[in-house]
């Protein structure tokens, strides 16, 4: 099924991201799941820091989505 599973990834400030979507239909909507992993020289040197950015990333995307998708419903 073409869309189901989106991925995009690239560099950025010496960080390489590959961020991937997955969406699966149930009886009550869609199922969301998101993933994303880090790599580079700003990773290794402040690895907790940025996880914990990316984690707050992660979370802000899938409620914004949460959120459009209800006020649209």
């Amino acid at each position: 099924m073409p869309g189901k599973r989106p991925a995009w990834g690239g560099p950025a400030q010496g960080i390489t991201a590959v961020h991937v979507w997955t969406f699966t239909p149930t009886e009550k909507g869609v199922l969301v799941h998101t993933e994303e992993s880090w790599t580079g020289a700003p990773v290794d040197a402040d690895t907790a820091n940025l996880q914990a950015a990316l984690d707050a990333s992660l979370h802000a995307w899938v409620n914004n989505l949460k959120d459009g998708s209800e006020s649209h419903a």
